[in-house]
């Protein structure tokens, strides 16, 4: 579990290195923090530009915990705010005047399996898990408040992974693919470089 004062340690740090990248300047973590944030965890950075109703603006990460939160987090957050294929890059006039950055951690990831629809239903629960698919080669994630922000139910938030890993809709079933469910602690700023919270999600339905 991270504390509320690493959750805010992390956003600070994710927006101190995507300003830093857009001046031109070198991104230089502080070591204090690195130190409190030594622990390899997955993360995902993701960036709301606050003009367009909180809209999705940039979201890189890591599902895998393959090094210290104080490394990856700079590190996702740059390429949330610079090479997100699906956003043009992000302006630092932009950065500090409508954007809101936050931090998920993630816990470990746990296989489900089943043979009956209902076993894989049961066991993801919409606000509480996010999923990521695994199959031929492809990978597709979904951050808990996805369902709930999409209204889903565990069902429909398995055909989505599915559909983001490019593999068909119904590969939770067929044995195609390896699903595996995670939770996260979410670190968000109330306004550009404001207050930060630790994000709460009601359940979706099931």
């Amino acid at each position: 579990m991270m504390t509320i004062d690493q959750g805010v340690a992390l956003v600070k740090m994710a927006r101190k290195a995507i300003d830093a990248r857009l001046s031109n300047k070198p991104i230089r973590p502080d070591t204090v923090e690195l130190d409190s944030l030594n622990k390899n965890h997955g993360a995902f950075v993701s960036l709301f530009d606050l003009r367009a109703n909180r809209g999705l603006r940039g979201c890189v990460g890591d599902p895998l915990p393959k090094e210290s939160l104080g490394r990856l987090v700079p590190r996702i957050a740059v390429e949330a705010a610079t090479n997100d294929f699906r956003f043009r890059p992000v302006k630092l006039d932009e950065l500090r005047t409508h954007i809101v950055v936050e931090v998920n951690v993630l816990g470990p990831l746990e296989s489900i399996s089943g043979s009956e629809p209902l076993d894989y239903v049961h066991q993801v629960k919409v606000g509480r898990d996010g999923v990521m698919v695994e199959g031929i080669g492809m990978k597709g994630l979904l951050l808990p408040e996805v369902g709930v922000e999409e209204g889903f139910g565990s069902e429909k938030f398995l055909v989505h992974c599915c559909l983001k890993a490019g593999l068909s809709p119904d590969a939770w079933l067929t044995g195609e693919a390896r699903i595996s469910r995670f939770q996260t602690q979410t670190f968000t700023e109330e306004k550009p470089n404001g207050r930060v919270v630790k994000r709460r999600m009601d359940p979706g339905k099931q």
